[in-house]
């Protein structure tokens, strides 16, 4: 069965980053008072034209580059490196026992590994904001799928169509997913709409999800959504425990768009703050701050190879994370190792066809490398998760009585279709580590 819940997943690579775009949003905050309305997290990255955000580009940056999602292992050559890797492992074109040969390749191969890493840390980035929306998306779907007879139970009035509306009490629906092959999916998500004669409720739209698996007693996730109506803000904390302890925090601006519908203000900063503790790669914490096409990324991971620290501010255009290319960027990091320790940074731009190195002079360069990553308040204290979000979780029970219960049957083909929606198109962001292009490090280092 596939996850009904999922979380933003470990970065696995040096640097992490995320993109975004503009809005045609009024200054208006909208109503919202029923899930369907509340905006997705992953909307907080789109919503520019392609045009208006190139138009801001740097003068440097020409051609079009490639859908972020369209980049893999198998073309990362030709995006990164120029045709370089192929080169290499051709056996032929480098003398790289000449020390002059050598370093130009190697240092031609360290740029195209700075651009690389760069846009999979993007990658696996949206990957993680892609997974934060996917439980919301899910639920939206589910008076469209099922329909009344996805309606078990429920008080008299009840229907498919008002499942999620807001009331003056509290409601706790119920739904019960089946169909599905994936023993690690929960089989049970309760979700409760607080009323607006509740503390919870009064100021807007309030809603807790969490997620049991079957015969479990204990959750082992929940998310929590509050809008605040007058306000004009919006925050979404998340915490799931599957595979070590993860939690993420969501605050961002609402506004009304053109047509009368809710989404974020892309005039104002949207950011999502993340950490997890005990997972197989070590421990991490994330910060990605979003305003307008520019992005604020801080990245400090930690584990039995050491400790890395990572600042990146980029840009990108696109107007929703189908269409994110990725523009320019600079980067400032740190990294300790057993025993040694190192300090980095630098950026990249797309030229025509590849992305090229960028130095002193490019804005982004420039501001990436004035960063002092060292004082930053943001790299010190604990990494990981966020203990306050995990002890919140003893809060939520799996034998809580139900108001409502619907089903959601994996076996519909409406729900089908839900799950094709609601899928992440960021599955594969491993693309700087294929066979190829490990062979060609390999060769490099191992002639010198």
């Amino acid at each position: 069965m596939k996850r009904i819940m999922c979380y933003l997943m470990g970065f696995l690579c040096a640097l992490s980053l995320a993109a975004c775009g503009s809005s045609s949003s009024s200054s208006s905050t909208g109503e919202v008072s029923s899930l369907e309305q509340v905006p997705d997290v992953t909307d907080m990255v789109g919503g520019a034209s392609a045009s208006a955000s190139l138009s801001a580009l740097q003068a440097a940056v020409s051609g079009t580059p490639p859908l972020l999602t369209s980049i893999t292992e198998s073309n990362a050559d030709t995006y990164f490196w120029n045709g370089l890797i192929a080169a290499i492992n051709g056996g032929t074109t480098y003398d790289l026992t000449n020390p002059a040969v050598w370093d130009t390749v190697s240092n031609n191969l360290f740029n195209g590994e700075g651009s690389c890493r760069m846009a999979q840390a993007v990658g696996f980035s949206f990957q993680g904001i892609s997974q934060a929306g996917t439980s919301l998306c899910y639920m939206k779907g589910i008076p469209t799928a099922m329909g009344e007879e996805g309606l078990v139970s429920g008080p008299e009035g009840t229907t498919i169509d008002n499942l999620f509306q807001q009331g003056s009490a509290n409601k706790i629906i119920q739904v019960e997913v089946t169909g599905g092959g994936d023993a690690e999916t929960p089989e049970n998500v309760f979700i409760r709409v607080y009323g607006t004669g509740t503390d919870e409720g009064s100021a807007g739209y309030a809603i807790d999800l969490w997620f049991c698996a079957t015969g479990g007693s204990t959750p082992n996730g929940y998310e929590q959504i509050r809008v605040n109506n007058s306000a004009g803000t919006m925050t979404q904390d998340m915490v799931h425990t599957d595979w070590g302890n993860f939690t993420a925090q969501f605050s961002g601006y609402t506004a009304t768009d053109s047509s009368g519908n809710v989404s974020f203000d892309k005039t104002k900063t949207q950011s999502v703050t993340l950490g997890e503790s005990g997972a197989e790669w070590g421990d991490h914490k994330e910060y990605v701050s979003v305003t307008g096409d520019q992005i604020e990324t801080k990245s400090w991971q930690s584990g039995s190879w050491g400790e890395r620290k990572v600042y990146i501010t980029s840009q990108y255009s696109g107007t929703s994370t189908d269409t994110l290319r990725f523009l320019t960027a600079g980067f400032n990091g740190i990294e300790q190792l057993t025993n040694d320790t190192f300090t980095f940074n630098g950026g990249s731009e797309f030229q025509d066809t590849v992305y090229a190195a960028t130095a002193a002079g490019n804005s982004y360069f420039d501001t990436a490398a004035s960063h002092d990553v060292s004082g930053d308040s943001f790299f010190s204290g604990t990494i990981g998760a966020n203990t306050t979000l995990l002890s919140a979780l003893s809060s939520f029970s799996c034998s809580d009585t139900p108001d409502i219960v619907v089903s959601m049957d994996f076996t519909n083909t409406a729900v089908q279709a839900v799950e094709a929606a609601c899928e992440n198109d960021f599955q594969d962001m491993n693309f700087c580590d294929g066979t190829t292009i490990q062979q060609a490090r390999e060769t490099v280092w191992m002639s010198n």
